[in-house]
């Protein structure tokens, strides 16, 4: 996903957006992000590369979505609960 310009997005008040901090997986550049609902990936600001992520808490239909803490937004189930495969940290608070 490409920076989007603010002025762009103001055009479009009805399209659906998740927002919440973000975090380069590849430099570890931190930025706060606003994208459409079915963004994965985001473009980083500082380098360019698509590998910026949502991450901890955002929200999604104005309710709140988890994310792991190092930016990876999906996890593994398992009978003994969630870890992110990322960075092996088991999720808590769900």
């Amino acid at each position: 996903m490409p920076v989007i310009s603010l002025a762009d997005r103001r055009q479009k008040p009805d399209e659906p957006t998740k927002e919440g901090p973000a975090r380069c997986l590849s430099c570890k550049r931190e930025w706060r992000a606003v994208a459409p609902l079915e963004t994965v990936e985001l473009e980083c600001p500082a380098c360019s590369l698509h590998h910026g992520r949502f991450v901890e808490l955002i929200y999604r239909h104005e309710r709140p979505h988890w994310e792991c803490k190092c930016g990876n937004d999906l996890f593994h189930v398992t009978p003994d609960g969630y870890y992110c495969p990322n960075c092996g940290v088991w999720a808590t608070g769900f």
